[in-house]
């Protein structure tokens, strides 16, 4: 199984939908997809994902599922602070080791965010379990053959998620160094053996596909 995780282009917050650049580039993504197999798409449903998803839609002629789940996850802990703002360098100070499992009471937003990160897991395992996959500890337990790419178009705050979530990395470091442009694409593939499965890391935040557009020097922070 492979797993195409992909961000929306450029976002138009204000208006839930694409900027002319987000637009462009979510253009030249479905082009650089035309020959990638895609087995399954499911898609956020908020705007910015769904008119990202339509260039893919159209050009490759695919079907595809608006799955709930896979919107901005609820990241605002206070009225103006988002868990995926917080520096690395406050994060990981000396003295401040942070874990899988310490996480939720070593960082400020902790408390807010370990439900929100528990809720979000059992659904995509939930989602994850109808390609024969069945969470087991850290592993899958795999109980059918798959061979299956699964495109998902959603969010910075989503894709992060899922990689602390699938590689085994704590949360706040994945969202204080784990960079996820606009329309990037990060790939990842089950490996098995003797009938259990992990996700390997392929690829982190491919823009090659919009190496033609200008691209903006600060890391425009996602927001719900």
């Amino acid at each position: 199984m492979k797993l195409l995780l992909i961000r929306h282009g450029d976002p138009d917050y204000a208006n839930d939908t694409l900027t002319d650049t987000g637009h462009r580039q979510a253009q030249l993504l479905a082009e650089s997809l035309l020959d990638v197999q895609i087995d399954r798409l499911v898609v956020s449903p908020l705007g910015r994902a769904r008119h990202t998803a339509d260039y893919l839609i159209r050009l490759k002629k695919l079907d595809f599922e608006i799955l709930e789940f896979l919107k901005e996850l609820r990241g605002r802990y206070t009225d103006n602070l988002y868990a995926w703002n917080h520096h690395g360098c406050d994060l990981l100070a000396p003295g401040h080791e942070i874990t899988k499992s310490n996480w939720p009471e070593r960082v400020p937003y902790g408390k807010h965010m370990g439900p929100v990160y528990q809720e979000f897991i059992s659904q995509f395992d939930h989602f994850i379990s109808d390609f024969g996959l069945e969470r087991s500890g850290d592993v899958y337990q795999v109980n059918r053959a798959n061979d299956e790419t699964v495109a998902v178009v959603c969010h910075a705050g989503v894709i992060q998620t899922l990689l602390s979530h699938l590689l085994h990395i704590p949360l706040p470091v994945v969202y204080s160094q784990f960079r996820i442009d606009p329309s990037s694409v990060t790939r990842l593939e089950l490996e098995q053996k003797e009938g259990l499965g992990v996700f390997r890391l392929v690829s982190l935040n491919d823009m090659s596909h919009s190496r033609s557009l200008p691209r903006e020097n600060e890391y425009r922070i996602p927001q719900a």
